[in-house]
């Protein structure tokens, strides 16, 4: 017990540096998105600067210090975050180092999650008449072959920028996606996407099996996958060249959402929804699915169990009820 509470107090002695390096590498390990990773690290850092600015022991933290360092962040959604952050990181520490924070197991108060907006039908229409103005010819066909594949399988863009040559079905027709803890599904691809897609790979500057296909430009294709940011700028110049107001949050996960609603109105099975998804959880595939309360009526109306105004009774059956034959 004794050595196990030196080898607690050595940990805990580690400088920030240290800490954070650990960290990082749980987190890629875990294989969180380059997204996340940043943005977390962003606040492992203000948190560990806190700690180590005020002489605190992150093995011995109250709901008191938890509440002092939040006071430090601006912003709702920055709390929410930082609360994520820090339940993560101190799991983290429980798990791997037997380090327990006594305030990780009080109720930190989890926000209130708001709505994502869903794009409509006809703005993800627009979305595709705004690739065909985009100037530069390769970067156009790497555009519109990104968002048809999003369009047609709602991958996720961590997944979209991770997919490689040899991941690419013969005939064009599915993709081998590599999704979140190492779980690999095939997704089907559209012929507007396969075609999108046959036309990008004649501009690929080294389509071999190992390389990348989308990649940064000016760094080998088998070296740089493409970064979050330029994810975020495509859609953002996508949204100027259609003139979609650049407020509405128009993102691979908005596509995601889409691609999930569109096939529960169809009649798709939640179930073959959250395989395609790549989810876990029926739950979460749930959640994804935002239909409209006029899609909803329409599906449902008529139909109601119970609802004697559904359908009306056959003669066959009304003649049964008269000679008392209903069981």
């Amino acid at each position: 017990m004794e050595k196990q509470h030196n080898m607690q107090e050595k940990l805990l002695n580690l400088n920030k540096t240290v800490w954070k390096e650990r960290f990082y590498n749980y987190l890629t390990k875990k294989e969180y998105s380059e997204h996340t990773v940043t943005g977390y690290m962003i606040y492992i850092d203000k948190y560990l600067d806190f700690t180590f600015k005020n002489g605190l022991d992150i093995g011995e933290m109250s709901q008191k210090d938890f509440d002092n360092f939040e006071d430090t962040i601006k912003g709702r959604v920055a709390k929410s975050i930082v609360q994520s952050v820090l339940r993560t990181f101190h799991k983290y520490l429980e798990r791997d180092f037997n380090i327990k924070a006594p305030a990780i197991n009080m109720d930190l108060p989890r926000p209130q999650k708001s709505v994502q907006y869903t794009p409509t039908d006809e703005e993800l229409e627009q979305l595709r008449q705004a690739v065909k103005l985009i100037p530069h010819v390769k970067t156009r066909a790497r555009d519109r072959a990104i968002l048809e594949i999003l369009l047609s399988t709602g991958i996720r863009e961590g997944e979209l920028v991770k997919i490689k040559i040899k991941d690419i079905e013969r005939n064009l027709e599915s993709l081998k996606i590599n999704g979140k803890g190492k779980k690999e599904r095939w997704v089907i691809l559209s012929k507007d996407a396969s075609n999108a897609l046959a036309d990008y790979l004649k501009m690929h500057d080294d389509p071999q099996a190992g390389n990348y296909l989308f990649y940064a430009y000016g760094y080998s294709t088998g070296e740089k996958k493409l970064a979050h940011t330029t994810i975020v700028y495509l859609f953002s110049e996508l949204k100027r060249y259609a003139g979609i107001n650049m407020v509405k949050s128009i993102t691979p996960h908005g596509i995601r959402r889409a691609f999930a609603t569109r096939l529960a109105e169809h009649g798709t099975e939640i179930h073959l929804i959250r395989q395609l998804l790549g989810h876990s959880s029926i739950d979460t595939t749930s959640r994804y699915i935002n239909s409209s309360m006029e899609t909803i009526k329409s599906k449902i109306q008529g139909h109601q169990p119970f609802n004697t105004n559904n359908v009306a009774p056959s003669d066959e059956f009304l003649a049964k009820l008269k000679h008392g034959e209903n069981d």
